[in-house]
């Protein structure tokens, strides 16, 4: 489910009894109930507790070693996390938060993503490579990274940067490594 939504919903059909299969004088037209898309609330989201298993142990300890490894050696970037395109986190190292701030991350990350890629497409530029947001004080980076296994996408916070070329650098380092991984 490459586009899907990173979360799930619930939907809803209108049914009035006082209206009737056809409008009054008009009986070839024919009213349609009308459909209410909306995100699950909290109680009625159930979320298996075997969240982590979209990649086999062996791969996810291969990519949460790797991003641990990127972590150590440059220290500029805080936070990242490793989801699948729908929005469910694979891995992640953070410096803050937890499992609430990684879900929503991972979510936001892969709708994000999606929306790039969409804009892209329309105005007949495909092939989206990343997203680079910046508040002048913190980067976000989010990559999509396709490989055979699966397709997943890397979002990764930076502190305040000097060189955006070096910060691109670096992270295409790490989205190689990923790719490698997932082939």
């Amino acid at each position: 489910m490459k586009n899907g939504l990173p979360f799930p919903l619930k939907f809803t059909v209108s049914s009035d009894k006082d209206k009737s299969a056809s409008v009054e004088g008009h009986p070839e037209q024919i009213i349609e109930p009308e459909v209410v898309l909306q995100p699950l609330d909290e109680k009625q989201e159930k979320i298996s507790d075997n969240d982590k298993s979209f990649v086999d142990s062996a791969l996810k300890e291969q990519i949460d070693k790797t991003l641990n490894n990127y972590v150590s050696k440059f220290p500029d970037i805080q936070n990242l996390v490793l989801s699948t395109v729908d929005g469910f986190e694979i891995s992640s190292v953070l410096d803050q938060g937890g499992e609430e701030i990684i879900r929503k991350v991972s979510a936001m990350s892969s709708s994000l993503q999606s929306i790039g890629s969409a804009i892209l497409r329309e105005i007949g530029a495909p092939g989206y490579q990343y997203l680079y947001l910046n508040n002048g004080k913190r980067s976000v980076f989010i990559y999509l990274i396709s490989g055979n296994q699966l397709d997943v996408v890397l979002m990764a916070v930076s502190g305040e940067i000097d060189s955006l070329g070096q910060a691109l650098w670096m992270m295409q380092k790490l989205v190689d490594e990923v790719k490698e991984l997932i082939q």
